[in-house]
């Protein structure tokens, strides 16, 4: 998992955790690994199963200014060539965006987009990456342009499309749909969340690969706000807290999950 830092004491982490960085434990990280270990299975009574164990890589470092360009790029390359060496099969979840406004040219192709097929090739390990939000590194401007155009039109815009590494060809891009409607919801149950991203426009291949469960949003003001009905997972605040919260962050380790339990039942299954 290579995110934010961990809180490996929770107890939907707890035991569960071979290795982690340490750091300042961040509620992104702490919440998108217990959603790989635990899947959909974290209810607020009741027994939680812990189907995958995981290593925490803590990217807040080479996310700085002070690494300079590529630092990401190294960091990820590093990790993937180290547990390539001392494991059979890597499986990754990147839940995290190039979000520059020059992406959206789609030219040239992401630095790192392109590690990411480079190593999926080279070491026949596999990325799971969550596709972007429209409401997070979204200019304000652009974001009411796409609400007023409508839901679900506003996906046809190029401004609304799949940010890297998600547009990686050998990697699994996840989108989100929704899990639960209310009166006030926009999208309806299982209809694509209204905060996912959409396919890319002349691309031969189709993006997201696969989609998971979100939160729904309500439209307040010509703003997008969560409802918070997405799936359970850990907090970083202490050991036991569960938090709901919205993004394709938190729908990509859901898949990342089934993929880890795929990898325990067909252990020489190649990417």
């Amino acid at each position: 998992v290579m995110d934010t830092a961990i809180n490996p004491n929770h107890i939907l982490l707890n035991n569960a955790v071979v290795a982690h960085d340490g750091g300042q434990p961040g509620e992104h990280g702490t919440g998108v690994a217990s959603l790989v270990i635990c899947g959909l299975g974290i209810r607020t009574h009741g027994i939680v199963t812990q189907r995958n164990s995981i290593i925490a890589i803590n990217m807040e470092p080479f996310m700085s200014s002070a690494q300079g360009a590529g630092g990401v790029e190294r960091k990820i390359r590093d990790v993937v060539e180290q547990l390539s060496a001392q494991y059979s099969f890597v499986l990754v979840n990147l839940s995290a965006n190039a979000t520059s406004r020059s992406i959206y040219k789609r030219k040239p192709v992401h630095a790192l987009t392109k590690l990411i097929d480079e190593l999926c090739w080279k070491h026949n390990c596999l990325f799971v990456l969550s596709v972007g939000n429209l409401t997070k590194g979204t200019d304000e401007a652009r974001l009411h342009a796409l609400i007023r155009r409508g839901y679900p039109t506003y996906f046809d815009s190029e401004y609304a499309k799949v940010l890297p590494p998600g547009d990686s060809m050998n990697a699994i891009s996840v989108g989100s749909i929704v899990g639960a409607v209310s009166t006030q919801s926009v999208a309806a149950l299982e209809h694509p969340s209204p905060i996912t991203r959409g396919n890319i426009n002349g691309n031969f291949f189709l993006k997201p690969d696969l989609v998971h469960h979100d939160s729904n949003q309500v439209l307040n003001a010509g703003n997008l706000s969560s409802e918070d009905n997405g799936p359970y997972m850990a907090s970083s605040r202490d050991n036991t807290t569960l938090r709901r919260d919205a993004g394709t962050s938190f729908a990509a380790p859901l898949v990342t999950h089934a993929a880890g339990v795929l990898c325990g039942e067909y252990p020489n299954y190649k990417n």
